[in-house]
């Protein structure tokens, strides 16, 4: 199953982070966010870089549905 690999899942859909998703884009003032979820990166063992997470808003959601 694909939730138990390390593959780091990115989309536009409105609530994927919250789902169990890793990095969300969305749109914010004629610019592109995204949102990291970093409690499912970790439990994945993907390693998301210093410099990436100063830039998004982190969510720490720890669940994958």
């Amino acid at each position: 199953m694909i939730a138990d690999q390390p593959v780091l899942s990115i989309s536009e859909v409105p609530g994927f982070v919250a789902a169990g998703g890793i990095i969300e884009l969305y749109r914010e003032k004629k610019r592109t966010r995204f949102q990291i979820n970093l409690g499912v990166a970790r439990k994945l063992n993907l390693e998301i870089s210093s410099k990436l997470l100063r830039m998004a808003k982190v969510i720490g959601y720890q669940e994958i549905p």
